[in-house]
């Protein structure tokens, strides 16, 4: 399978923006909002950037938080979201 290219998949992040996602790990609902290059996630007080979902993104494909957790920041969010069927087509 061919990956598309990363401002393809940044491009349906910020069109998703407010829908409702779920953690791949614990099944944690939650939205977000992208301001700039900065993903704002509901439940946590901190910002995530386009860079860590690119991260994650060049190391694709990722199936488990851990494998991301000491790269990107809130690995949770980031691997639910591409993940995510919408994301990732």
């Amino acid at each position: 399978m061919k990956k598309i290219q990363f401002e393809l998949v940044w491009n349906n992040i910020v069109k998703h923006q407010g829908e409702v996602f779920r953690t791949t790990d614990r099944n944690l609902e939650f939205t977000y909002e992208i301001v700039g290059d900065n993903f704002i996630c509901s439940r946590t007080n901190w910002n995530i950037t386009k860079n860590d979902f690119k991260k994650a993104y060049d190391l694709w494909p990722v199936n488990a938080v851990k494998e991301i957790k000491n790269i990107v920041m809130g690995p949770s969010y980031v691997l639910a979201v591409l993940k995510d069927q919408r994301i990732m087509f």
